[in-house]
């Protein structure tokens, strides 16, 4: 890339993956072609890629929902008082004799 320094991470997407030349070129906007890109991505140790890899953080995509009793606390009508309520209701429940 004519003298051009790239971080290793500028080539990778947030899941530690080798972008595609499209995607690396919407996100960076380099002046280099497919041919210099490939040469480029060959060019990095696999042992450097794994390293990047694991020192990302490890994020979900979508957490799973947070309930109780079937009520959602992640709702905007989730207040408080009603988080407070849910959770003394399911952790002392009424008995009945």
């Amino acid at each position: 890339m004519e003298r051009n320094i790239w971080p290793v991470n500028h080539l990778l997407d947030k899941f530690g993956n080798i972008l595609s030349f499209e995607n690396f070129c919407a996100k960076n906007n380099p002046q280099c072609d497919c041919t210099e890109f490939d040469r480029m991505i060959k060019s990095i140790a696999n042992s450097v890629i794994l390293m990047i890899k694991n020192a990302l953080p490890q994020v979900a995509d979508h957490l799973p929902s947070l309930l109780i009793n079937e009520k959602d606390f992640l709702t905007k009508n989730a207040s408080n008082k009603t988080i407070r309520s849910l959770f003394t209701n399911y952790l002392y429940p009424l008995q009945y004799h």
